[in-house]
């Protein structure tokens, strides 16, 4: 089919904004499919628990890790443990703290930095070797180039590359690497710059993280008593690509100014736009421990994101879009688009989207986002948060 869909860009069909709708619906549903795949390889790694991260790095050779593939990174792992390597994730690896496999590994020590915007910033404060094991590479600055390894898609010239395959890979140059570079010290308790030079300051309280929808399912009796009793009164998904722009600052505001009864939902690197500030404030609800900031994952556990509105609509006994959730999404890249043409076949509205409009988003197909599907540009952070908040459906 999808050879299919890109034949038809070549046919006069693509000039029918109807048809090509159809297509990006349909290309929504099979986002939701491989979203829904990506879920069970990494279940093989067991189901995600509520885990705290350390965010501030220990004594000890080190390696970073970046990217999304946490079977890169368990064999990672796996090499690093009988050595006593310290392994520090970055970016959308943050999620793989909370996988039973992986948090099994002692070396396993924290999580070093923001989003990946931040790298060029971040990277050159780190004293081993880094692995990339998708997307997400920025060129990197000559203070750092010959400390990194590219494994499987992602690539820059004049940087080494591990292999295609895992099987490929000899990891031994790498934890040979990390021998021979300085690693942390007592001295260097946090050794990188947290000031918002680069977007989002990167944080410096635990991070927690494990969320998905099992857990969260798991614990709807509790969060069903807390929306009775009032102290839930919406639920907010907060999540997609991160990156430099001043107007990104507008989902760090809109957390600082949510409600003190709000939940929020996060994933993807858009994540790390939730300041300590607003995590401090919001803190948990009531005395049942569970916080109001909710990790989900990386941009691909949509998938459990969307199986946790499906099961509080059934808990509530009403259609998803009665439910008392707001979705506002950041976009950069193709995988934020992905998610919402996911969102928009699951019938999900309304839904915002910002900080600013792709630029392929044509004043005529934004008419017709807005009037079918419900999409909304964000605005001004109080009258959204008005115009959210004073709504009992999703808004």
């Amino acid at each position: 089919e999808g050879g299919v869909a890109l034949a038809t860009l070549c046919t006069p069909t693509r000039d029918d904004l109807g048809a090509m709708l159809g297509l990006c619906l349909k290309a929504g549903e099979v986002n939701l499919r491989a979203m829904e795949l990506l879920y069970e390889g990494n279940a093989t790694l067991g189901t995600p628990e509520p885990t705290e991260v350390q965010v501030k790095p220990v004594a000890g050779k080190c390696i970073l890790i970046s990217g999304h593939d946490l079977i890169v990174m368990e064999a990672l792992l796996k090499e690093c443990e009988p050595l006593g390597i310290k392994v520090y994730t970055h970016g959308e690896m943050l999620p793989g703290h909370s996988y039973p496999s992986l948090k099994k590994y002692k070396c396993l020590a924290g999580h070093f930095g923001g989003a990946w915007n931040r790298q060029q910033h971040e990277f050159a404060h780190f004293p081993g070797p880094i692995v990339f094991t998708s997307n997400c590479l920025i060129e990197p600055k000559k203070s750092y180039a010959a400390n990194i390894y590219n494994f499987g898609p992602v690539g820059w010239p004049g940087l080494k590359h591990l292999g295609e395959k895992l099987g490929d890979v000899n990891w031994k140059q790498v934890t040979d690497h990390a021998q021979k570079m300085p690693g942390f010290t007592n001295e260097t308790a946090f050794a990188y710059d947290p000031s918002s030079a680069h977007g989002q300051p990167s944080p410096q309280l635990p991070l927690m993280t494990g969320f998905g929808h099992e857990t969260v399912i798991g614990a709807a009796g509790t969060v069903l008593a807390g929306v009775e009793a009032g102290a839930i009164s919406r639920f907010y998904l907060i999540g997609g690509c991160d990156g430099d722009a001043e107007s990104r600052n507008y989902y760090t505001d809109l957390s600082e100014n949510l409600p003190d009864t709000s939940v929020v939902l996060t994933l993807g690197c858009g994540k790390y736009r939730i300041s300590d500030k607003a995590k401090e404030r919001l803190g948990s609800v009531g005395d049942t421990g569970i916080p109001r900031v909710l990790d989900v994952g990386q941009c691909n556990d949509t998938y459990s994101a969307v199986r946790i509105a499906l099961a509080l609509a059934d808990a509530l006994k009403c259609k998803v879009t009665d439910l008392p959730l707001s979705i506002v999404l950041s976009w950069y890249e193709q995988k934020a688009i992905a998610v919402l043409l996911t969102c928009l076949h699951l019938g999900l509205k309304p839904i915002r989207i910002g900080p600013v409009l792709p630029a392929f988003v044509t004043e005529d197909v934004l008419n017709v986002l807005v009037k079918d599907f419900g999409v909304k540009p964000v605005g001004d952070v109080k009258g959204d948060i008005q115009d959210m908040s004073s709504a009992s459906n999703m808004s």
